[in-house]
């Protein structure tokens, strides 16, 4: 396995969003891009001394996520679509909560916002109106193709379980979200999903019950949810995955990125120091960009399968 080739390092707290092989964005507290040969640092004109921290995007769209205040957690949306900048409205109750898990947008237009962890709810922007859901669990990552077909992980309360945090899943067909009936894990949580198709999802995450921590790979076929074997790594959280669009997938913890193709499970180590890391696939490419932040510092790193 070929190791990702450095493509940028500098910078703390920094996120990536890729919409193509010419159009990839990061946010570090400022905004650069990537034309496919150089990058350079953008400014907007409708910004004024805001710091961006988070990124993302589909289709021709990318949202930038910036903290006015930084004594409160409540974010604002920077939108830009190719040709304008513009900011997304905020909620007429509350505000957005800074999020732990990734946000969605969608190419039809809606962002889905995981919110906070600790409140089991999610919100949806859609023609400038925000609306409210309360999906059965603890949401981390929301991920879909469409408006009617998204997947929604993290962790579920059971008080009948001896450890009582459990992973959970659950499905947006368009009207209401539905839980989703997992293999049984004792404890532990999800902390990302990808969605490939209606018959192909991943999610990853952690297993802790009566023994040392884990980590977690399911799949859904399109009908069930099996568990499929892990690789035994140094830090067992699986924090972020990703298709490799051949069929198989990316993920990674902190310690390690490991691939998975044809059942076989091949790891390479992370850079030194990362605490967060993000996976995300270039569309329609075999190409895979990393995002391996530490306390002082971040690496971006890329693949071409």
């Amino acid at each position: 396995m070929k190791r990702f080739d450095s493509e940028l390092a500098s910078g703390q707290d920094q996120a990536v969003a890729v919409l193509g092989p010419r159009n990839v964005w990061v946010a570090d507290g400022r905004i650069h891009h990537w034309n496919g040969r150089r990058w350079r640092t953008v400014r907007p004109k409708t910004a004024g001394r805001e710091k961006f921290d988070n990124v993302f995007g589909a289709g021709k769209r990318v949202w930038f996520v910036t903290r006015p205040d930084p004594t409160f957690q409540d974010v604002r949306l920077l939108g830009f679509d190719g040709r304008r900048w513009s900011w997304a409205p905020e909620p007429r109750r509350g505000g957005l909560a800074q999020n732990v898990g990734a946000p969605l947008a969608l190419p039809g237009g809606d962002v889905w916002w995981p919110g906070n962890p600790s409140l089991p709810s999610v919100r949806r922007l859609r023609a400038g109106t925000w609306k409210t859901f309360q999906p059965p669990l603890y949401t981390y990552t929301v991920d879909g193709r469409r408006s009617g077909d998204l997947w929604a992980v993290g962790e579920a309360f059971d008080q009948k379980e001896p450890h009582p945090f459990i992973p959970a899943a659950a499905h947006w067909n368009g009207k209401r979200w539905r839980p989703a009936r997992l293999p049984k894990v004792a404890e532990g949580m999800l902390r990302s999903v990808t969605v490939v198709s209606t018959r192909d999802v991943w999610a990853v995450g952690r297993s802790s019950g009566g023994r040392s921590p884990r980590p977690l790979v399911l799949h859904w076929n399109g009908r069930t949810w099996s568990r499929i074997p892990a690789p035994r790594l140094a830090e067992p959280t699986l924090r972020t995955v990703a298709p490799d669009g051949r069929g198989g997938i990316w993920t990674a913890s902190a310690t390690h990125l490991a691939h998975y193709s044809a059942g076989r499970w091949t790891t390479v180590r992370t850079p030194p120091g990362t605490d967060e890391i993000t996976l995300v696939r270039t569309p329609g490419s075999t190409t895979i960009w990393a995002l391996a932040v530490s306390y002082d510092h971040a690496t971006l790193l890329r693949h071409r399968g």
